[in-house]
């Protein structure tokens, strides 16, 4: 999406990464979209900054890989 965006609701999700760490889980709170269809939505979900520095989460662009700590991490 471009431009402005605007939620009214929350969730609370648990997930897991398990190409980052085949053991741990996230439990994180996200924005919901409710305007978009599910049909036609690009992406599932998406990760914002906050939760990249909370995992240590690091996207290297110019190698285009992504790079984790080697602990183990449970939110």
């Amino acid at each position: 999406m471009a431009g402005n965006f605007l939620t009214k609701k929350k969730a609370m999700l648990d997930f897991k990464l398990p190409e980052l760490d085949a053991n741990s889980k996230v439990t994180w709170v996200f924005h919901v979209d409710d305007k978009t269809d599910r049909k036609t939505a690009l992406c599932d979900m998406i990760i914002g900054l906050d939760l990249q520095t909370t995992i240590g989460l690091c996207a290297n662009t110019e190698d285009k890989v992504i790079v984790i700590p080697a602990h183990t991490w449970d939110l």
